[in-house]
This record gives C-alpha cells, structure tokens and sequence, in this order.
C-alpha cells in the first residue's frame, strides 16, 4: 500500500483516482491545488505525487520543483495534462524524473501505470 497525493482542482478526477487507487490498497491524500499538495509534503510521508499541471494558487510545475529541491522528496511523480501540452511539460520537467500522462485517461490503464511506478522505485 502507497500513500499518493493527488493534486488536482477538477473534483471528478480525483473521484475517479481516488476510488480506483483504494480499490487498489493505496491511501490517498487529496488536495485541490499545488500549495495543499507541498503543504500535505511537508508534514506526511508520502510514496507518490500525482499532480495535473494547471491549478490554482500553485501550478503543478512549481509544486514539482519545490518537491524535488526544497523538501529533497525523490518519490515517483505523474503530471496529468492534455496531450497537447506533453512535449513542453516533458521538456520543462525532464530534470525532475517525471513521468507525464495525457487527459482523458482510462482509470485501469493509469492505476496500472502508477503501481509500475511504484514498483520499479520500490527496487
């Protein structure tokens, strides 16, 4: 069982990751924008960051470099975005050892993306 944070401001995505996630065994700490997220960060062990990339108060770019710089977290991290975007957020997020997954996602294909994540860091 992994602790994941999903960071995410559209409230049906995070239904949907949430439910499919714990059928899955892992505890889920939501939060509504990248401050909530760097917020839960800094006070919970967590095994995962799942973030979308454009929220409120603070964008998933920003969240993901202050994860890996200033908290020092080398957790597995997704960033949720349309597919339009993926080659820019590949790019911007290539230091960062990120994997970026595009929108609309199939709930099976993603959970299982993200149990490979966690296994292949767990080694």
């Amino acid at each position: 069982m992994a602790r994941i944070i999903i960071a995410e401001d559209e409230a049906h995505i995070i239904r949907i990751l949430s439910m499919w996630l714990q059928r899955n065994g892992h505890e889920i700490l939501e939060a509504r924008n990248g401050k909530m997220a760097l917020d839960i960060a800094r006070r919970e062990e967590v095994d995962m960051l799942i973030t979308d990339v454009h929220m409120p108060t603070m964008m998933g770019f920003e969240l993901v470099e202050k994860l890996r710089t200033e908290l020092k977290k080398n957790i597995p991290v997704m960033v949720l975005s349309s597919s339009c975007e993926r080659g820019r957020i590949e790019t911007t997020l290539a230091p960062h050892n990120v994997r970026v997954y595009p929108k609309p996602f199939t709930p099976s294909r993603i959970v299982a993306e993200i149990d490979d994540m966690l296994s292949a860091h767990a080694v």
